[in-house]
């Protein structure tokens, strides 16, 4: 079990299927093809989306929406857009689409609300046109939207340190062998930077911390340098 905790922390953090076979064999001597590998993350990732998806955050009413052009299995071109809360930095809902319109920005408006089971009060995004309309079309006037742009400069560089976080995931989506996959691991990568990721600016705590969620596992867990890559934040489990 460590050897498949091992590579689902190191493959969170970007590191390709291939260097987490070489990283197992010079750690435990085990000769592990890629898509051994590659099927152990398709397995636990579901089980720790089950475990974790109906958890209910405690979020806070502003939240901040961000999207990016990625590419997918066979290099197709699509958006990913993610709703997170200002307060907690909880990634509340996500999707990965072809393009952004106002009906798609409206569902995950929506299935952003039901996942934190609030209304948000402010929604700060970018000027495209989508959110104008989608927030308006989601909440009506109980909901005020913000250009980000036009947020004052200490939220302006929170909200850009989350940006940064987020990045990470894209490179996760990169790696997936299909939409399909790619759509699971992004849900997966989810579970790891809300309840195992923990961020400085949020006094090293992780976003579910900040939330109020307790951790729903059994296991004793910690982060830490990983033996084999120290500049590597992983997840070191006590099984």
């Amino acid at each position: 079990m460590k050897h498949v905790l091992f590579a689902l922390g190191m493959h969170c953090e970007g590191i390709s299927l291939n260097d987490i076979a070489k990283e197992l064999n010079i750690l435990y001597g085990y000769d592990y093809s890629d898509s051994t590998i590659y099927e152990w993350l398709l397995r636990f990732t579901r089980e720790g989306i089950a475990i974790t998806e109906k958890l209910v955050p405690d979020v806070g009413r502003t939240w901040v929406t961000f999207e990016r052009k990625i590419k997918v299995a066979n290099n197709e071109k699509f958006w990913l857009q993610d709703i997170v809360d200002c307060k907690s930095h909880f990634l509340i809902e996500s999707q990965i689409i072809p393009s952004i319109n106002i009906s798609s920005t409206k569902e995950l408006l929506e299935e952003a609300s039901r996942r934190a089971r609030v209304l948000p009060e402010i929604i700060i995004s970018s000027k495209l046109p989508a959110y104008i309309s989608g927030i308006d079309f989601a909440f009506g006037s109980a909901t005020k939207h913000v250009v980000r742009d036009q947020v004052m400069s200490d939220q302006g560089k929170v909200i850009n340190y989350i940006d940064e976080k987020l990045k990470h995931k894209v490179k996760i989506i990169k790696s997936s062998r299909s939409l399909v996959n790619g759509n699971l691991f992004s849900k997966g990568w989810e579970v790891y930077y809300n309840f195992f990721k923990t961020q400085d600016i949020l006094g090293n705590k992780t976003p579910a911390e900040i939330a109020g969620i307790a951790l729903p596992f059994k296991n004793v867990l910690r982060y830490g340098t990983t033996v084999a890559m120290q500049q590597i934040s992983g997840l070191i489990i006590n099984v």
